[in-house]
């Protein structure tokens, strides 16, 4: 089914499997734009939603209205499975596609019928949210414990593609939840530092031992 197979919720199921396993429940398949707004924050999470194809990005929108860039995500992947079964089960961010998307949606309950069934099924969601868990942790940890330039270098080092970081400032600067500002004052340190080096607006990594050594030789995961 449009490779379900391939995501990390059916792993361990080939496509005839899956098709087989959905079959006794009530599915449904969704097609979405570029700029479309598939969740917004705080909308009622009555079923599981699997991000099959596109990319889509996560903000959130704070009181004066200014949105926040969060995470953006490749399907195939779930969208908000913590929250799923939470007792405040609520999107707790907006979710807007990058390019064309297809989303898949079975209803809650009968998602839970189907994984007191199926072990395997079961066994991937609780990995899911338990990494899940494990990636806001370290990044809580890294924003308490660490200040913006290790937070910024800790950044570069899981972003950059093949040593280029390929997103502005401004982009960064949304991700990381600060103002551009405050990144273009650290920007110049790791560079007089010779971690990076800043050509035409892209930011290229020159040294990553002495990146990982800034960012306390840990990078976020």
């Amino acid at each position: 089914m449009i490779g379900l197979s391939k995501s990390e919720l059916f792993s361990g199921y080939n496509d005839a499997e899956v098709e087989q396993l959905l079959q006794s429940i009530p599915t449904s398949f969704k097609t979405f734009k570029q700029g479309d707004i598939i969740a917004l924050q705080d909308t009622l999470i009555n079923s599981v939603y699997l991000l099959a194809e596109g990319k889509v990005k996560a903000t959130m929108t704070n009181e004066m209205g200014k949105q926040v860039l969060i995470e953006e995500l490749i399907a195939p992947v779930l969208l908000a499975p913590a929250f799923i079964f939470a007792t405040v089960n609520r999107f707790p961010v907006n979710v807007i596609c990058e390019d064309a998307c297809m989303v898949f949606s079975v209803g809650r309950e009968d998602f839970l019928q189907l994984i007191q069934k199926e072990k395997k099924l079961l066994g991937n969601f609780l990995r899911i949210i338990s990494n899940r868990s494990v990636y806001q942790s370290n990044k809580i940890k890294s924003f308490a414990l660490n200040g913006l330039k290790e937070r910024l270098a800790a950044y570069l080092l899981q972003y950059n593609v093949d040593d280029d970081v390929l997103e502005t400032q401004q982009e960064i600067a949304e991700r990381m939840g600060v103002t551009r500002p405050s990144l273009a004052r650290i920007l110049p340190q790791l560079v007089e530092d010779g971690a990076i080096e800043i050509v035409r607006k892209r930011i290229r990594i020159t040294d990553s031992l002495r990146l990982k050594n800034i960012a306390g030789s840990k990078k976020m995961t």
